[in-house]
């Protein structure tokens, strides 16, 4: 049952940081409370998540349960004894009875209890002990901390708890017996409570990508608000006397870091101080966070008498690549203008329908050929990323590009939040007939996003002639950084992959520019 807990201060000297822990668990619609489906939340969209803390509940069913144990010792008393139930048995019962009424009160009366977790207004709201409203404060104010114990039977129990600045009273919010679980919760609370990330993972928030991805767009695409780290000030020698001073931060590169907060922080011991980082890189960066501690001039103890000591770092390490920031965008073609095989009037060939499939949303490739030599000789044309080789071409040599791979990738990316299609070059294993010696087949990216497989880009594939599968939200190129690939097995239900192909899958070869 969720409960209030007095915490002990060394609980808050180490709570939890405002990061993205690590990929969390997707929220899909099974998860939410309909008539159909138990679901835990009570309402999900793009605003809100709204959570019934169902205390009034709670309280009615031990309120029954009392009176059934009561009426189970009344009925068991009149048929164990043939001189009926004791007064000292009646009084027992009376007493059971009158525990159970201010239950049955508190849950007949008690008020609605939410918790809220307010995206929009970066709010998160809790439910106080008994009548008291429920505690409204911004996200970022409060404290949160994971408290864990072996539970009552043995069992691990770990407990998210949140603070109101600095009370040492607090909310129990989730329970888990897993720590995996316990972060994945934590990283999907930080991940949804910042609105100026695309929204998590999971089907719930399908129906509010494309409006959120609008209104983020509107506002500039703001970088990430919650990049926070705490540090504890503790003693670094017994034989020191004062308790308090100034900590100045720098770092020892500013190349791709900023300190968004105050570089210079007065505090004590046993506090916490927060460091505000904001990254700009588009490559792998590190940096050292270096402390230097020094007395307050209007200090008790040698005033100003030490300045600069050296109390030492921490390192940061931004690991870029081209998936570090990415959007969910719904398909810009709509599933009524597929251009799938057989399409009348078109060349029958995967290139010439997927130019169509272009030509229905407005656009056309800017350049229809890959080689930009006539001599007999190659050289791939300039608006033509090549990302992937099974052969040497055009003094590129075979397997991934690793330059056109991120070039490539960054074009989709940007070109798809502009809600332009694109057309790419795959290499099944089917049919060679391509100037590059590995394309076998074209299709056409509509949209992308996220899922607990990764980052993906959306694709229509014209190997079918229904919509279903063609235009298939299982349709799904994922982007992997490590091996410099775009590449997915689309809809199973793809006779043409599953049967014709060898590989079962795409590999994305080429990427060409949209006019």
């Amino acid at each position: 049952m969720t409960r209030f807990k007095r915490f002990k201060k060394k609980w808050l000297d180490s709570h939890m940081p405002f990061l993205i822990l690590e990929l969390p668990t997707p929220l899909n619609k099974k998860d939410i409370w309909t008539k159909e489906s138990n679901g835990t939340y009570d309402y999900v969209d793009d605003k809100k998540i709204i959570l019934d803390k169902q205390e009034h509940l709670i309280y009615k069913i031990w309120g029954g349960a009392i009176l059934v144990i009561a009426l189970f010792i009344y009925l068991f008393g009149l048929l164990v004894s043939d001189k009926g139930i004791a007064t000292s048995g009646y009084i027992g019962i009376l007493i059971m009875v009158g525990i159970s009424i201010p239950f049955f009160i508190y849950g007949f009366t008690a008020p609605q209890k939410w918790y809220v977790y307010n995206r929009e207004q970066g709010l998160i709201t809790f439910p106080e002990w008994f009548y008291k409203p429920d505690t409204t404060l911004p996200f970022t104010k409060g404290k949160f901390t994971w408290f864990g114990n072996g539970g009552t039977s043995g069992a691990l129990r770990i407990e998210l708890y949140v603070a109101r600045g600095e009370s040492k009273k607090g909310a129990l919010l989730v329970t888990h017996h897993e720590i995996g679980e316990a972060s994945e919760s934590w990283s999907f609370i930080v991940w949804y409570m910042d609105k100026n990330r695309s929204l998590p993972p999971g089907d719930a928030f399908d129906a509010y990508r494309e409006a959120d991805f609008e209104r983020r767009k509107a506002e500039g695409f703001s970088p990430p608000l919650l990049f926070k780290i705490p540090f504890n000030v503790k003693k670094g020698s017994s034989n020191s006397k004062d308790d308090d001073g100034i900590i100045n931060i720098k770092l020892s590169n500013n190349k791709g870091f900023k300190i968004v907060n105050s570089t210079e922080i007065k505090t004590k011991y046993g506090s916490i101080i927060e460091v505000e980082i904001e990254i700009d890189a588009q490559e792998k960066v590190d940096t050292y966070l270096n402390f230097y501690s020094s007395d307050n001039k209007d200090d008790t103890w040698n005033a100003g008498e030490y300045e600069n000591v050296y109390c030492g770092c921490f390192k940061l390490t931004f690991d870029y690549c081209v998936c570090t920031d990415w959007s969910a965008v719904a398909p810009i073609i709509p599933k009524g203008k597929f251009i799938g095989w057989g399409h009348t009037g078109i060349t029958q060939n995967c290139y010439h329908y997927s130019l169509e499939q272009l030509r229905q949303a407005g656009h056309w490739v800017k350049s229809e050929r890959w080689n930009k030599k006539w001599d007999g000789t190659k050289e791939v044309n300039d608006h033509i990323y090549q990302i992937f080789l099974e052969t040497d071409v055009a003094g590129m040599t075979k397997g991934v590009q690793k330059d056109q791979f991120k070039k490539g990738v960054e074009y989709l990316k940007k070109t798809i939040k502009n809600k332009i299609p694109v057309m790419v070059g795959v290499d099944d294993d089917v049919k060679l007939s391509n100037d590059d010696e590995t394309t076998e087949h074209f299709v056409v990216i509509v949209g992308m996003g996220s899922d607990t497989n990764g980052n993906y880009f959306l694709f229509y594939d014209n190997a079918v002639p229904n919509s279903s599968v063609g235009a298939s939200s299982d349709n799904k190129l994922y982007c992997k950084c490590k091996d410099s690939k775009l590449e997915g097995t689309g809809s199973l239900l793809n006779r043409y992959i599953q049967i014709n192909t060898s590989k079962k899958k795409y590999v994305v070869t080429q990427i060409r520019e949209t006019k």
